[in-house]
Formats: C-alpha cells, sequence, structure tokens
C-alpha cells in the first residue's frame, strides 16, 4: 500500500537540521493534495510542482503549483491560454529540470553544480534559461517523450 502526505520538509544542509514550522498554508490556496509521481523543480526561490497522481481515488492531476521559498506560502497558477493550449495536460512520472547559467547572480539560489564551472564549457544564452518539463505517463496518451519549456519571470531574471 502506498501512503502519500502533503508536507513540505525542508533541511538546512549549512547547519546539518531539519527547520520546522516550513510549510504554512497561504489565503490563494490550501496546501495542495497529497500526490505522488509529481515533477518539481526550483527555480530563484520558487519551487515549481506539476501533476501527480491523486493515492486515494487514483484520479491525475494538472495543476501548476509554486512554493514561495522567501515567503513560505503556496500559489496555484491561473490556466491561462497559453497553459491550456501548451498540451501539458495530467501527467506523472515526468522530470523538471532547472538550467541556468553559472554566472547568474540570483540572491535567492544558490547552484550546487557552480563548484564544478570550470568543467562546464561556455555561458548558455539567456533565453535557454528556465525549466524544462519532459516525457512521463499522460492520461489518455500513454508514455510521452514530448519537451516544454517554463520561463519564469522574475525581477532579478533578465
Amino acid at each position: 500500500m502506498r501512503v502519500c502526505y502533503k508536507d513540505l520538509n525542508c533541511y538546512d544542509v549549512n547547519n546539518k537540521r531539519w527547520l520546522s514550522k516550513f510549510d504554512t498554508s497561504s489565503p490563494e490556496i490550501k496546501k495542495p493534495e497529497p500526490r505522488m509521481y509529481q515533477a518539481s523543480a526550483v527555480f530563484g526561490n520558487i519551487m515549481f510542482i506539476h501533476g501527480g497522481l491523486n493515492t486515494e481515488d487514483k484520479s491525475s492531476y494538472s495543476d501548476l503549483l509554486l512554493y514561495d521559498w522567501e515567503n513560505f506560502h503556496w500559489t496555484k497558477l491561473k490556466r491561462t491560454k497559453v497553459f491550456k493550449d501548451s498540451n501539458i495536460g495530467h501527467r506523472w512520472m515526468h522530470t523538471m529540470t532547472t538550467v541556468v547559467s553559472q554566472e547568474w547572480k540570483n540572491p535567492y539560489s544558490t547552484t550546487m553544480w557552480k563548484k564544478y564551472q570550470k568543467d562546464l564549457p561556455g555561458i548558455l544564452p539567456s533565453q535557454y534559461w528556465g525549466i524544462y518539463m519532459f516525457g512521463g505517463y499522460k492520461e489518455g496518451a500513454g508514455q510521452t517523450n514530448d519537451l516544454f519549456f517554463i520561463r519564469p519571470r522574475h525581477k532579478s531574471y533578465k
């Protein structure tokens, strides 16, 4: 039996401890429903979560949720025409990967791979910075190999 929770836990690597009272609800949205096989990625101070499966009724999700690490609250993205037309749909077991240049200066985010920057070739042009979502299992379509690009807009992002 698989049981899913809607907890959000954060480990402080520098102080080697779990942070308490980290996840709070916001007026805009309650905590997301429990889910498994969702995709997530962090861009700056925002964590993006898409899709997944509900463990109770076995339904799937197509929502895109944001968690703000700076203000500790959830937001659900509105389903704009562009988002509806993207054909992302209900999916699970897919991946999301953040891509930014090692030269990007963001006060809310550090990149773990920055210490290996001598091994990375060149600087990635900013038009390719963002979150890439790939594949997974899509309701009604089975396994997919499609690729989507999410380009967040942030005051420190050019």
